[in-house]
């Protein structure tokens, strides 16, 4: 069998590639172009284009007919906005080709089924791309930029009210540390009237007949008028200096 020539091979059979062997086609005619494509059909990816009626135009893209019945669609944002009739245009053409998914999964799912032709956004913020990439998230990350932007004001919230508990912890405890120290100053007080008070009193039985004496380490007194009676007085420590 011998081998065929071709003035012109074009590679890809898509919408591109089709068009470039067609237009090679009208010039050089029949025969003299070969189209390549390791699909099992050129052209397929024509089906998705046009609203799903395999023409050229996107200007009144439905996403309903391309998303199928996943539980995560919520809508297409031109349709979810609301806006007086002079824009419909301009929010058709801004927003006409963005879907509105619950979930990052949802979101995933949805844009694989439009192969990735679609920009999908969820409800917390987070986005695929037209083309596949992410933004503001990925798969393992649940929590996207409004989640976060909810959860930074809640911890500010909660900080806020921590800040008042532990000021007024701090206000109870100055006033417990100085009611403290005023109770330790009225003890020293105490203690030290009790001294004075004790003092006195040894004075007045020393007056009265009793004298101090000094036995080893305690100091007693004794009655020197009668039966030599003695009181214990305080077991010394220091020297005495006491006299009547």
């Amino acid at each position: 069998m011998a081998a065929e020539f071709y003035p012109v091979i074009v590679v890809g059979g898509g919408a591109s590639g089709m068009a470039a062997a067609i237009t090679a086609a009208g010039i050089l005619g029949p025969g003299k172009v070969l189209l390549l494509e390791r699909g099992a059909r050129a052209g397929r990816k024509l089906l998705a284009a046009g609203n799903g009626r395999c023409n050229l135009s996107n200007r009144f893209a439905d996403v309903s007919r391309y998303h199928g019945a996943d539980p995560g669609f919520v809508g297409l944002a031109s349709e979810l906005t609301g806006c007086e009739k002079q824009y419909e245009k301009i929010i058709g053409d801004l927003l006409g080709r963005t879907v509105i998914a619950t979930d990052l999964d949802a979101a995933t799912r949805i844009a694989r089924g439009l192969s990735y032709k679609f920009r999908v956004v969820t409800l917390d913020g987070q986005v695929v791309n037209a083309g596949g990439s992410l933004t503001g998230g990925s798969h393992a990350k649940n929590a996207g930029l409004l989640n976060r932007t909810a959860k930074i004001a809640e911890l500010r919230t909660e900080a806020q009210r921590m800040q008042e508990a532990l000021d007024a912890d701090m206000q109870a405890y100055k006033q417990d540390a100085a009611e403290l120290a005023k109770r330790e100053a009225q003890m020293q007080a105490a203690q030290s009237e009790l001294a004075v008070a004790h003092e006195d009193q040894i004075r007045l039985q020393i007056s009265q007949g009793f004298h101090l004496r000094l036995t080893a380490n305690s100091l007693w007194l004794i009655d020197r008028n009668s039966t030599g009676q003695r009181i214990f007085l305080h077991r010394r420590r220091t020297e005495f200096s006491l006299t009547a």
